[in-house]
């Protein structure tokens, strides 16, 4: 059987951009209407997540 083969990290990646996304969709059913609206939501998160996995995945010079 052969299966995909992904690079190193990119696992890592693709479930932190997934938890980011769940946490954003989550956040934005609960954040509210109106003026009472708080700011962040789907992207903020899913932004945040893929941020997070970059770093973890990018080699840092000298470590």
């Amino acid at each position: 059987m052969s299966g995909v083969t992904l690079p190193d990290g990119a696992l890592g990646l693709a479930v932190a951009l997934g938890a980011g996304l769940l946490i954003g969709v989550e956040r934005e059913r609960r954040k509210g209407r109106g003026r009472d609206r708080e700011a962040a939501g789907l992207r903020s998160f899913a932004v945040a997540a893929a941020t997070g996995g970059l770093a973890q995945w990018v080699p840092v010079p000298g470590w």
